[in-house]
């Protein structure tokens, strides 16, 4: 499996403090029939989803909740894998779900492919972007 290493290092460090403070065992004492969810947003949510995947080990019970995730935390292997436990949501058109090299490279040919059809002097449309 591939992930993204600074998502891999932070799910680490959550997944220490988890483990050396006993929180987890602490919460289901407290409330036994509770199930055990990982949750985040946007950059946690790709610290969410690879906690859960660190945490199954222990707790092959636990779910995953990502809500806008970064594309390209994680190789098509891994996400396979999680796919039982893990869900992904994304609405619409969110940028940091969508973002990536290729769709970076994307937007730069269409950029340049619209500037070079557009008459209009250039400086015009920089000048007007400044204001």
């Amino acid at each position: 499996f591939y992930v993204h290493m600074g998502m891999l290092e932070s799910a680490r460090v959550l997944l220490g403090v988890l483990n050396r403070e006993r929180l987890i065992e602490k919460a289901r004492a407290r409330r036994p029939s509770y199930p055990l969810v990982v949750c985040g947003h946007s950059l946690g949510a790709g610290v969410a989803s690879v906690l859960t995947f660190l945490l199954r080990k222990q707790y092959p019970e636990v779910k995953g909740y990502a809500y806008s995730p970064p594309l390209g935390l994680m190789n098509a292997r891994m996400a396979r894998y999680c796919k039982p436990f893990v869900v992904s949501i994304i609405l619409g058109h969110d940028i940091v779900a969508r973002l990536s090299i290729p769709t970076l490279n994307d937007l730069k040919w269409r950029l340049m492919s619209a500037l070079q059809a557009c008459h209009v002097p250039k400086y015009r449309l920089l000048s007007r972007a400044a204001q």
